[in-house]
């Protein structure tokens, strides 16, 4: 079998250290189902000049995408990869468990409403580490417009923004006070997507992320134990799947 190739996203600095929450969720989905596979790190530039050569497609170029040379395929988007490897390697380990839709559920609520908060968290940080003049003009442009205020207004708000992921992450606290993991017994796509987001901003404000968020609430080591039980499958070590 050859190793599937994984694209990820680099940063200024953070050579070969995955922060994207998209990308994330491929490697922990990798890993845990222990695929083989090899990334090939590109910048944000490099997404638009890469990406299109890899899918040969008129969808606009995003990462993640994996390429599958078993079966000489690309795949690209987060959900759409998960379901791609679930049915093309049966018997690795699932992750959706067969409930795909309450997984894809759960999904759109992380999306909806732990997405926004944690990237308006760390959008000033990851906009000092895009690269290119250009590439940071383009991200300014398109943050300041979506949030109608300056990236340094935003960063500056980040007691709200912290109080908004607190809030959404609140059924989630309470599901691992009761199970070990979100869908139970056994790992799954939900704990991957939640893991994702916050190791964006474990990253990018660690600071932050580990005194407001992770031991945002007193006495509760439940949520910070799921989450460093969580890191250890965020492995960039390949050679050992």
């Amino acid at each position: 079998m050859r190793p599937i190739k994984f694209y990820d996203v680099t940063l200024k600095g953070l050579s070969r250290v995955s922060w994207s929450p998209n990308t994330c969720k491929i490697r922990y989905a990798l890993n845990l189902k222990n695929i083989p596979y090899e990334t090939v790190w590109i910048s944000l530039s490099q997404i638009f000049s890469e990406i299109p050569k890899v899918t040969k497609s008129a969808d606009g170029p995003t990462a993640p995408i994996i390429f599958d040379e078993n079966n000489d395929i690309a795949v690209q988007d987060s959900w759409k990869i998960i379901k791609y490897l679930e049915t093309t390697y049966p018997n690795s380990p699932k992750l959706l468990h067969g409930n795909e839709g309450l997984h894809y559920l759960f999904y759109q609520y992380c999306e909806n409403e732990l997405y926004d908060p944690i990237f308006r968290l760390n959008c000033l940080d990851i906009w000092r580490r895009a690269g290119s003049k250009g590439v940071q003009s383009a991200f300014r442009r398109i943050r300041e417009e979506k949030y109608n205020m300056t990236l340094e207004d935003v960063y500056e708000s980040w007691p709200e923004h912290v109080k908004e992921a607190n809030k959404a992450l609140e059924p989630i606290r309470k599901t691992l006070s009761e199970y070990p993991y979100l869908s139970g017994d056994k790992v799954s796509w939900a704990d991957i997507v939640v893991a994702s987001y916050l190791h964006t901003a474990d990253v990018l404000r660690n600071d932050i992320f580990t005194a407001h968020i992770l031991n945002g609430v007193k006495n509760d080591t439940t949520f910070s134990n799921w989450y460093m039980k969580m890191t250890k499958h965020l492995r960039y070590d390949e050679s050992k799947l």
